[in-house]
């Protein structure tokens, strides 16, 4: 009976190496790996280290930290910091001066997050890059750190699960052993082995996957960026543009038989282009061809090209083929900016056809134009200096054209200068008459002797013919 069990056990490892398809964990809480850290900058000796309060995932701490002596370590409140066993951790007294080290991440390591497992290529769509119910998971080695949020939307199934330190796949009853370990974190522990024992083009997992598709895609959006092609894609199973090519053939083509004829074509843009062939729900095959590096879709556009003429070449029944089409490029400045100028440009037109109708020339409308710019620039010249105030005073024995106003700031110099110049503003003393006016100046009171009551009436006799209407303006009074 042993034999008969231990036969099976050998059978199923072998059919799962030939058939099944491994999804290796690339999540790395390591402490030495600098993309963990601000800057790249990994802790040295004495180093402070700081983690982040919501860290919300574990750290593997290497082996031996009291070689490598740090001032300080400030631990988060929601995290898990990993000494493994035997390990040791030195820290000294604070000596005032000390290197800063930030760990950066501040979010659980996602089991749903296509970037957090390995791919071969750059044009798998997301849903195809998380483990199904036909894949082994490969998990790292024991003598690292893991740490992962399981789904919450619902139960996940794969094949099997070991480690990448080991050949052999765990037992159902190891694997659900680890469901109370601190790595993995969640409410509950929703993936499990599946009953799956053989099949082909089964779905990833079975049942309604909608919820399960939307968490996917809650996580990978905000990774998404900015649309790099003028046209994408929608390719199933994929959550954000997809910028590059795709081929579509019939259900009676053999999926091996395109996949083997696009493998020889695009080997020669091994260094710009990255391909992958599947079967979509629908039961049709397709060819995705995306862009290495920066999108610029000139390359995709000769890639599709070949494929089509190669798989045409071996009489393969074509349904469709398409391209995202040139980079994106941002029009939003333009569009904002496009009623202003349409106005303007209608304003124009208006212009040239309405006023000839009413007998104006083109001269005399231009000339029209630069009055009123004229007009506006003086006005806002005038309204941009500071406004001058202006008073009377009454001067006496003073001819008026030595009565001036001047500037507040304005040095004496400056002032006999400008009186000099046409540019002075001078007025009419309305209070003072001089011999412009009345012929000769006239004589006032002469306080040296005494004043009777007889020259004091002289003195206030006015001439009515004489008199002068004055218009004051009392406006800056």
């Amino acid at each position: 009976m042993k034999s008969i069990l231990t036969l099976l056990l050998v059978y199923s490892e072998l059919r799962c190496q030939l058939m099944c398809l491994e999804k290796r964990w690339t999540g790395n809480v390591d402490w030495d790996v600098a993309n963990n850290w601000l800057g790249g900058s990994v802790p040295t000796i004495d180093s402070q280290v700081i983690f982040p309060l919501e860290m919300r995932h574990a750290v593997g701490l290497p082996p031996r930290l009291d070689q490598q002596r740090l001032m300080g370590m400030k631990l988060p409140n929601d995290g898990l910091v990993a000494l493994p066993e035997d390990g040791k951790i030195l820290v000294a007294a604070n000596k005032g001066h000390f290197h800063t080290a930030v760990w950066l991440r501040e979010t659980p390591f996602f089991w749903l997050d296509p970037d957090n497992w390995h791919v071969e290529s750059e044009a798998v769509p997301h849903m195809e890059r998380l483990p199904c119910q036909s894949d082994v998971v490969v998990l790292p080695s024991s003598s690292r750190t893991f740490s992962a949020k399981l789904p919450v939307s619902r139960d996940v199934e794969v094949q099997a699960v070991r480690l990448e330190n080991e050949n052999s796949t765990m037992a159902r009853w190891e694997w659900r052993a680890l469901r109370d370990k601190a790595e993995f974190l969640g409410s509950r522990f929703s993936v499990s082995y599946g009953a799956l024992s053989n099949c082909k083009n089964c779905p990833c997992q079975e049942g309604d996957i909608s919820d399960y598709w939307e968490e996917v895609c809650n996580v990978q959006r905000p990774k998404c960026g900015p649309q790099a092609c003028e046209y994408p894609l929608k390719v199933e199973g994929h959550c954000c543009h997809y910028c590059g090519g795709r081929v579509r053939f019939s259900k009676k083509t053999l999926l091996s038989s395109a996949t083997r004829v696009a493998r020889n074509i695009l080997a020669g843009y091994e260094k710009s282009l990255s391909w992958h062939s599947r079967q979509t729900s629908d039961g049709f095959g397709e060819i995705l061809i995306a862009e290495k590096g920066v999108y610029s879709g000139s390359n995709v556009v000769l890639g599709v090209a070949d494929v089509e003429a190669a798989l045409r070449e071996q009489n393969i029944e074509l349904l469709s083929s398409e391209t995202s089409g040139g980079p994106f490029v941002d029009h939003r400045l333009t569009m904002a900016l496009a009623p202003f100028l349409g106005s303007f440009a209608l304003l124009v037109l208006l212009v040239i056809l309405v006023f000839p109708a009413f007998g104006y020339t083109y001269s005399q409308v231009w000339d029209a134009a630069r009055e009123v710019g004229s007009v506006i620039c003086i006005e806002r010249r005038v309204n941009g200096h500071k406004r001058k105030s202006f008073a009377f005073a009454r001067f006496e024995n003073l001819f008026e054209g030595n009565v001036q106003l001047a500037e507040e700031e304005q040095e004496e110099e400056q002032a006999s200068s400008a009186e000099q110049s046409s540019g002075g503003e001078t007025f009419e003393n309305p209070l003072y008459r001089h011999e412009k006016a009345i012929g000769k100046e006239r004589k006032l009171l002469d306080t040296s002797e005494p004043v009777s009551l007889i020259a004091l009436e002289k003195v206030l006799e006015v001439d009515n013919n004489s008199i002068e209407d004055i218009e004051m303006d009392i406006e800056n009074l």
